[in-house]
This record gives structure tokens, sequence and C-alpha cells, in this order.
């Protein structure tokens, strides 16, 4: 089950819960796990009829069907509601399966063996129909058919009397009986006189044979010899290699799944370590990035503000460089005046310091130039600070030599670095996490499959061992031989069966024996190499004689043919004026048959009721097999917290069910420690469950499973229900109130928690 929606059924409405191979619903009193547990039962079991006090009970407290609106992903619910309570749930701490009723037992055995058939009470009444009393009502109607076919056969005698007496009486008719009797004394005669002669001839042939003993006991030595090894090995055939081949195929299979389950691990847990052995490097390297990122955006700034001063003096305003040359001009200008007025005036030599004076004023008034290496100067000893204080602490090699933008750069580049190596660094820690819980999963899956391996393995190696063989090629030439001797065997079969036909022999044994007995009498029979063509003159006589007397009696039966020809003729005209007796005799012949058919079918019934007796019978030892493989599954559980623990069943009740104590006595359950009982209980309960459904989907509800338990026997009880589920892959749904279980689960499983108010 993957999902479980709830639209209304009692307290809840509009809910939706979805499962996990372990899931639990936790939650105090009254917080609605019974209500959860039912519409889950109500899904799982919607194929069983509705009649019964299960579904009453729902009925009672949640209302009609049409009230109950839930559904699941069930895709084939169980036909039995009181057998899924008995055998797929735990409620209330009923862990012991009502250990004092016995109605668990009584459940599980109608449908794990005799699906409801009391196999006693049918094996009973089909012998009572198979011997019936004489005063009951069958032996009554088969004395009576009885008394009415003697009845009709002493009529039937009766008139084939008046029909002998009524042919009797015509002469011609006895002249013809007395002739025709006459040819058949005479056919008789000639009948045995040709049987005398076959007896002769036999004789003769079996001295014949005298002579051939010797090379028939060969034929039949080694004809004795195959036949025994071919009776010896019926198990053996080539059908047997492609069978075992089968097996080593399924064998060699799981080992591969199995050594591929461990190269899993291997290569995971590889891994593991390798991510293991990183993780402190790449500590050290996240640290060591995220210092160089806290320095890069500590002096990332100091670097920007250079930019901001460059955009800053960008926006100053030079002169244009011909205004420059107005100074210049002006004293070329005054001394040029004073040199040529200087005659007339002295006034006019005055013109050459005002036009210095002037050009000065004009320069420092409106020429402007930039002081780009003041600036240079200013940015370079901001790099050196910041180069400076960046060695104090860490190596100047990412910095040194670098201009702004390029500091700019790498600040942003050991920034992503630090950035990139965190999520490495979270990356590696989440894989080392899915590692460790992909290591467990693979030990998981491998458990099953090392189980399947060793089973496969097993039951090679016990195929061999029941066909006598050590190995396949052993079984091989085994195989070989007895195809070859089967061959031998086809080709003299014939020969042989015409001899024991001849010698009268039932068994090619005996025939061997009585030519061997041949073979040594002959030097006491007195019988020599010449007597062989005396022996085949007598014969050739004999066989001439035969022909001949052969010949005379195929002749006396022709005459017969025809005087009996004559004959029916005569009684076909006699039978026409008698022809009431014949209708008379044939239905009276006709009743018969229809009462010694009744008395036929009423006979087979009989023979038929005892031999399925007999099979009813028989079953309750078929049980005996179930009852050994259940023991051995319920032990192989147990096994996991009773080391070698053993469990035998000699029948499906509280009362022969055993189970071996720490000393090595088998006891029954009421004479076992509480834990061990309990232990015992759930793990028989499991494997019922198990084999009453066999390869189906399975869930298992646990209601309260362990109020009354121990936190050391609930860890036992969890570990059985550990075994199981990984045995069957079942799956297992707790509704709990004790946070102790609930931490036990999480703890030990992967677990889908749902938590009611």
């Amino acid at each position: 089950m993957q999902k479980l929606i709830i639209k209304k059924y009692g307290r809840f409405s509009d809910r939706v819960f979805e499962f996990a191979p372990v899931t639990v619903f936790f939650g105090g009193n009254e917080s609605g796990k019974t209500t959860v547990f039912d519409a889950i039962f109500e899904q799982l079991c919607s194929a069983a009829p509705k009649n019964s006090s299960v579904w009453r009970r729902l009925a009672m407290r949640y209302g009609e069907a049409s009230e109950r609106l839930a559904s699941a992903d069930v895709s084939v619910p169980y036909d039995s509601g009181e057998e899924f309570l008995s055998l797929f749930s735990v409620r209330s701490s009923d862990i012991s399966l009502e250990a004092g009723k016995d109605s668990w037992t009584e459940t599980a055995g109608r449908n794990l063996f005799f699906q409801g058939l009391d196999v006693q009470k049918i094996s009973s009444g089909l012998m009572k129909s198979a011997n019936p009393r004489q005063n009951s009502n069958d032996a009554k109607e088969f004395k009576a058919l009885e008394a009415c076919l003697r009845q009709a056969e002493a009529e039937l005698e009766q008139r084939l009397m008046q029909e002998k007496n009524a042919i009797g009486q015509k002469k011609q008719l006895e002249v013809l009986d007395k002739a025709l009797a006459s040819l058949e004394e005479e056919a008789a005669k000639l009948r045995a006189i040709r049987e005398q002669q076959s007896e002769q001839i036999s004789e003769l042939k079996k001295k014949r044979n005298l002579f051939r003993s010797v090379e028939q006991r060969k034929m039949l030595s080694s004809y004795v010899a195959k036949l025994k090894l071919c009776d010896e090995n019926p198990l053996v055939s080539p059908e047997g290699v492609q069978e075992y081949d089968k097996l080593v195929a399924a064998r060699d299979e799981a080992k591969a799944k199995y050594d591929a389950a461990q190269a899993v691990i291997k290569q995971k847990e590889q891994h593991l370590e390798e991510v293991t052995k990183s993780l402190p490097e790449q500590e050290k390297k996240r640290k060591e990035a995220e210092m160089l990122e806290g320095a890069s955006n500590t002096f990332k700034p100091e670097v920007e503000k250079i930019f901001e001063q460059r955009a800053k003096n960008d926006t100053f305003k030079e002169t244009p460089f011909i205004f420059s040359l107005v100074a210049p001009v002006l004293a070329i200008l005054g001394f040029a005046a004073a040199w040529i007025f200087h005659a007339k005036t002295m006034v006019a030599w005055l013109l050459f310091p005002a036009g210095i004076f002037l050009g000065w004023m004009f320069h420092s008034s409106y020429v402007r130039r930039r002081n780009r290496t003041a600036e240079k100067e200013a940015e370079q000893a901001v790099i050196n600070k910041i180069t400076h204080t960046w060695g104090e602490r860490f190596d100047t090699k990412y910095i040194q030599g670098l201009s702004p933008e390029q500091m700019i750069a790498k600040f942003d580049e050991l920034i992503a670095s630090a950035k990139k190596e965190r999520e490495n660094h979270i990356a590696m820690l989440k894989d080392h996490e899915q590692s460790q819980m992909a290591i467990t999963d693979a030990h998981t899956q491998s458990i099953g499959v090392q189980i399947s391996y060793d089973t496969l393995k097993t039951s090679t190696e016990a195929w061999l061992a029941d066909k006598g063989c050590k190995d396949r090629d052993s079984y091989l030439r085994l195989v070989e031989q007895k195809k070859a001797a089967m061959q031998a065997v086809m080709a003299d079969k014939d020969k042989v069966e015409a001899l024991m036909n001849e010698e009268s022999c039932m068994t090619p044994e005996a025939l061997l024996a009585v030519i061997d007995s041949r073979v040594k009498s002959l030097p006491e029979s007195g019988f020599a190499a010449a007597d062989w063509h005396k022996i085949e003159m007598s014969l050739s006589d004999l066989e001439a004689k035969a022909d001949e007397t052969s010949r005379l009696l195929h002749e006396k039966e022709e005459e017969i043919r025809m005087a009996s020809v004559d004959k029916v003729r005569n009684d076909s005209e006699f039978e026409n004026s008698f022809s009431s007796i014949p209708d008379s005799i044939a239905a009276l012949r006709k009743k018969i048959s229809g009462l010694k058919e009744e008395l036929k079918e009423i006979e087979t019934r009989r023979q038929a009721s005892g031999l399925a007796a007999e099979v009813m019978a028989g079953m309750s030892s078929d049980a005996a097999a179930k009852f050994r493989e259940l023991a051995r599954k319920a032990a192989g559980i147990l096994s996991g917290i009773v080391p070698g623990a053993e469990v035998e069943i000699s029948e499906l009740s509280l009362s022969g069910i055993k189970m071996k104590d720490s000393g090595g006595t088998f006891r029954d359950p009421s004479q076992l420690s509480s834990g061990t009982r309990d232990c015992l209980m759930l793990a028989m309960r499991l494997c019922l469950a198990a084999d009453a459904f066999g390869n189906r989907d399975k869930i298992i509800l646990l209601d309260d499973p362990f109020l009354n338990l121990d936190s050391a026997r609930m860890e036992k009880a969890l570990t059985i229900l550990r075994h199981f589920q990984n045995a069957y892959g079942c799956q297992l749904v707790f509704f709990t109130k004790e946070e102790s279980l609930l931490r036990m689960l999480e703890r030990d499983w992967r677990v889908k928690e749902h938590k009611l108010p």
C-alpha cells in the first residue's frame, strides 16, 4: 500500500496518509489510531464477505458502508477479514495469538491445509458410500436390482429353452445338425492331428534351439545386464542434465548477484573512505578560502575608492594648450614694443615687464593642468598600504604587482572561490552521508541475495547426491552409459520377447536361467553336432505333413461353412414362424444389459468412493511435510534472537507446538518463559501469515503491539519483525502511543511517521 485517502471516516475527513515499508502512526489515547487501523483494514479486506462480526462492528462504530468514504491502492484484497485479523495483525498487546483459545490455529489450519474441509468426516462419509450397511437404502436398492436381474435371466433362460425346443421339432434341422456335427467331428480330428504335429514340430524346434542356446545366452546376458543398468537408474536422463544445468545456472546467477552486491558494497566503502580522507583537506581549503574572502571583502572597498577618485578627477577640465601660449606672446609683444619705442620715451620700456606681468596673470588665472603624477603616487600609496596590510596575514603572491583593476578582479575571484569551496564542502558532507546510507542498504540487500545463493547451492548438491553422482561429469557418463544400454536393449527387445513367448518365460532373467541350464545340459543330453542334420530333416518332414493336414482341415471347414449356410437358411425360415420368441429374448437381453450396467455403475461409484476415502485419509500425512516446513521457517526467524532455536510441530494446535529450551528439552509454550513464549508465538504467527497467502504482497498491522513488554523483550520482538521483513519483503504499519517504541523504530528503520493529535 502506497497511499490511504480518507474522504470521510469517523473523525477524519479529507486526509491523505502516505506509506513506506515501515510506517508509524503516533498519538495518545483517542487520537484516532484505531480509526486509521479500521480504515486500512477495510481497504485490505474489501473482497471479504460483509456479513461477519468484524464488518458489523465497523458498521456500528462508523455507520454503513456508504457513509465510510476511503480508498487505497490495494492490488489484490484479502478474502477473509477474520483470518486477516488472526494472522496479519497484532492488537492491544495480543502477541501470544490467544494462547488460551486456540482459535488462531483453527483458522490457520482451515486455510493453510484443508481449505475449510473436515478431511476425517469426508473420508468417513466416502467409506460409508463405498461399503453401505445392509439395512441402508443403498444396499436395499442394490439387492432389489440384483433380484430383478436374476428374474430376467431366469425368464431369458426359459425363452431360450422354448426356442430350442421349437427348433428341435424340425427333422430337417436335426439332420442338418447331425451332418454338421459329423463334419465338425472330422474337423476336430484333423485339428487334433495338426495339434499333435505342431507339438512335435515345437519339440523339434526346442531341440534345435538347444544348439542355438550358446549364442542366445551371450545376447541375453548382455541384454539383462543393460536392462538392469537402465532399471537401476530411472532418474538418469538427458533431461536430467538440462534440469541440473538449470539449477547450476540459477545458482551461478545467484552467486553473480551476490558477488555484484559485495562489489557494490566494496565500491561504496572505498568511495566513503575516499570522501572521509578528503574531508579534512576540503575543510582546510574552505577555511583558507573564507579567510581570503574576508580579507577581499575588507580591502575591496579601499581599491574601489581609487576608482571613485579617478572618476572624480576625470571631471576636471584642462585649458586648451593654445591658451598657455598667451603669456609668452604678451611678453614678446611687450619686448617688441619697448624695443621699437625706446628712443621716444622711457615709458615704452615699461611695456616689456607689463607684458610679462599680464602674461603671468593670465596664465595663473585661466590656464589649468592635471597633476597626473600626484594622482598616480596617491593610488600607488593606497596599493602599497593594502599590499603591506595583506602581507601581514597572507601571502602577497595573490595581489603583488597587480593594478587596481586586476586587484578588484582578484578579490572577486577569491570571493567566488570561497563560495565554491563552501559548496564543495557541503556537497562532500552530503556525499559522505549518502554513502553511509547506501552502504547500509547494500548490506541489507546482500543478506537476501546470500540466502538465495546458499539455498540454490544446497539444492544443486542435493540433486547430484540424490542421483548418486559426485559431479556433473560422472552424471554425464552415467547418462551416456544408460543411453547406449537403452539402444542395445531396444535393438534386442523383439528377439528377447519372441524367445520369452516361445519359452513361456515372464522375465528376461528367467529366460536367461532357462537358456543357461540348457547350455550346461548339452553334454549331458547326448547331443552331438551330427544330430543337427537329423533334427532339420525330421522337422522338414513334419512341417510338410502339417501343411497337408492344414489343407484337409481347410477343405473340411469349407464343407462346414456350406452346411452352416444351409442350416442358417432353414433356421431363418423356421424363425419367421416363431418371430415373437426372438423379440422377447432381445427385450430380455436388453433389460439384463441395462440392469448389469446399472449394477456396474453402482459398483464403480463404490470403488471411486473407496479410492477418494483413501486419498482424503492420506491428506493428513501430507500435512506433516507442511508442519516440518513451518517449523523450519519459525526456527529460522527465531535464530536471530535465540541462537540455535529449534521448533517441532506435530499438529496445528498449541498442544502440538514445541520449542527446545536451553537444556535441550522440547517444551510446549506454556512451559517456556513469558519472553520466549511471546517470541515463539510471534514467529509462528508471521510464518503462518506468510504460508497462508503464498507470494502475494503482505502487510502487517500492529496496534500498540508491545504494551506489556519491557525494553529487552520489545527489542527481541522488533528483531523478529526485522528478520521477517527481510525474508518476505512485507510492509509493517505500527500504531503506538509509546515514545520508547517510536525511538527504537527511528533508530533501526527508515520510517514514515504520522503524528496524530
